[in-house]
């Protein structure tokens, strides 16, 4: 029997103004995603409820979380990951 392995993580990677998370998660350098993108990557949920993550129309801001942060190691000797699914 295989296991599936659920996590509930409070993010805080929302912002006071609209547009703002897409900005911030458009590059690799925003230390706060990076912290959580390694959490996540160190844990290695099946699925993960995130909250605290400001919601978009398009999900522009989840798809970057994903480019940017969840498919590049966070640290040394642990792997990206890739959650399809949002």
């Amino acid at each position: 029997m295989s296991q599936v392995r659920f996590a509930s993580f409070n993010s805080f990677l929302n912002r006071s103004n609209e547009g703002e998370l897409i900005e911030n998660l458009s590059t690799p350098d925003d230390v706060q995603a990076q912290a959580v993108g390694e959490v996540l990557q160190r844990n290695r949920p099946d699925v993960v409820l995130l909250n605290e993550f400001d919601f978009d129309d398009e999900g522009t801001a989840i798809e970057l979380f994903q480019q940017n942060y969840l498919s590049v190691a966070q640290a040394e000797g642990i792997d990206p990951i890739e959650y399809p699914y949002v």
